[in-house]
């Protein structure tokens, strides 16, 4: 067999496996976002975030489900404004443990970021229907 002919078969299989590839990763995400009703059942989480007695101006919120308490479910996100939060329609909690890690920023009229606080990790577990948590940062 030639180097060329070598070549050739070589650039062949990376076509097909780069095919492959994208096949896949269309099937996948095709499963990603999609309709809110899709998936395990989500509950709407809202409430308020203060740093040392003071609303947080602005900040993230993010719940990781605790998978050493045996959850599975999905992870959301959703951001802070002048304290308050709320996740998004059908993109809440299903219940059970969860991390919650809370960033915090000042108020800036330019884009960048100036933490109030390293972000600040809680355990908290969620009832299996809406809810209202309210979380105090410690200092």
């Amino acid at each position: 067999m030639s180097r060329f002919q070598l070549n050739d078969m070589i650039e062949k299989k990376i076509c097909v496996a780069a095919r492959f590839a994208a096949a896949a990763l269309l099937l996948v995400s095709a499963g990603c976002g999609g309709s809110e009703t899709t998936g395990p059942t989500r509950y709407k989480l809202s409430g308020t975030v203060t740093y040392k007695g003071e609303p947080i101006p602005r900040g993230t919120l993010t719940l990781a489900p605790d998978s050493s308490q045996q959850n599975q479910g999905p992870g959301s996100f959703c951001t802070i404004k002048n304290g308050k939060f709320q996740t998004a329609p059908g993109k809440g909690v299903v219940g059970g443990h969860y991390i919650v890690t809370v960033n915090g920023y000042q108020e800036s009229k330019a884009d960048d970021e100036v933490e109030l606080f390293p972000g600040y990790d809680i355990n908290a577990d969620f009832p299996m229907k809406d809810s209202i948590f309210d979380i105090k940062v410690a200092e």
